[in-house]
């Protein structure tokens, strides 16, 4: 394996989590600066969507459909945020009542698993 190309720094503070999709499309990863950021792997010049604000405490796992349509996101803010990744917006929101640390789409893309402490 060889690097092909560094993803540069986006987010305003560190990395917790980071993924990819299964067509190698995507890479996302989610930040102690409550923001999720998304780059399109398919251009050479790709500059990365920042979703910021959207959370409101850090972004502890990001985890790709397996369709690669959607995003989920999860936190301490104890939301669960689904994206549509076209677009950046949200499609559901799931509030918890405490803080998330991993989060997980079933096989056929019907539902999210998200748990924590």
């Amino acid at each position: 394996m060889r690097v092909r190309r560094v993803l540069t720094a986006t987010h305003g503070g560190s990395v917790l989590a980071c993924a990819c999709d299964r067509s190698s499309r995507f890479f996302a990863s989610g930040s102690v600066d409550h923001s999720v950021a998304m780059w399109s792997l398919d251009r050479k010049d790709a500059y990365p969507k920042l979703w910021e604000g959207r959370h409101g405490a850090y972004v502890q796992d990001v985890q790709f459909s397996s369709d690669s349509l959607l995003l989920a996101s999860v936190g301490g803010d104890r939301i669960c945020r689904v994206w549509d990744v076209e677009t950046g917006t949200t499609t559901h929101i799931l509030r918890t009542s405490g803080a998330l640390t991993l989060v997980r789409f079933s096989p056929c893309c019907k539902r999210v698993m998200a748990g924590g402490l």
